[in-house]
């Protein structure tokens, strides 16, 4: 009996560290630009494209750390 509440005490402890460590977030960075774009420059913006075409978003951020990016494909 006493192994078993050892287990859910620890499953429960576990749950709440996740829980946590989730909803924590320590960055105060800010989306301060948001455009699309045909190259991956930013010098060609857009807001119309076909469904197969390439386009490319880019964000900048108002206070986040230097070298902080996101690339998704």
């Amino acid at each position: 009996m006493n192994k078993h509440r050892l287990q859910i005490g620890f499953a429960i402890a576990m749950v709440m560290v996740a829980m946590l460590a989730c909803g924590f977030g320590a960055s105060t960075a800010n989306i301060k630009d948001a455009k699309l774009a045909r190259d991956y420059d930013g010098t060609q913006p857009t807001t119309v494209f076909a469904g197969n075409e390439t386009f490319y978003c880019i964000v900048e951020l108002a206070k986040g750390k230097v070298g902080n990016s996101c690339y998704a494909v």
